[in-house]
């Protein structure tokens, strides 16, 4: 990720964060500060200077929750889409062409593996099978 970072010009904790938020927009689902911070395993007064920076860069918004107005939901904005797209787009359509050549079973089967694989990575205990 360090690489990339360097290639869209900004340090890997924002590049880290601007994945989280993408992730997230990608899925329709809301974040807030301390979603970031708990996925970025980050303090919240870490997690809010990385928020103003973003949004001083222009990648992230802050807005009201429409649901409960007490709540800042966190956007990514266009700009950051656009970064997002410029860098990662080009891998996710090389492995959604790969993905799309498997048959049903295969899907299931490496869709476990991809999801074992994760949990063994974020070390939680990887049930068997």
């Amino acid at each position: 990720m360090t690489e990339a970072a360097q290639r869209a010009g900004v340090p890997v904790t924002d590049l880290r964060a601007l994945v989280v938020l993408l992730d997230a927009e990608r899925d329709a689902r809301p974040v807030y500060a301390g979603d970031l911070a708990r996925s970025l395993g980050m303090s919240s007064q870490a997690t809010a200077a990385l928020l103003r920076r973003l949004e001083g860069a222009g990648h992230v918004e802050r807005r009201r929750d429409a649901r409960d107005g007490r709540l800042v939901q966190i956007v990514v904005s266009r700009q950051a889409l656009e970064l997002g797209w410029q860098h990662f787009g080009p891998i996710v359509e090389d492995l959604a062409a790969v993905v799309a050549r498997l048959g049903p079973a295969e899907r299931t089967h490496v869709g476990d593996v991809l999801r074992r694989a994760r949990q063994a990575l974020e070390g939680d205990r990887v049930a068997e099978a």
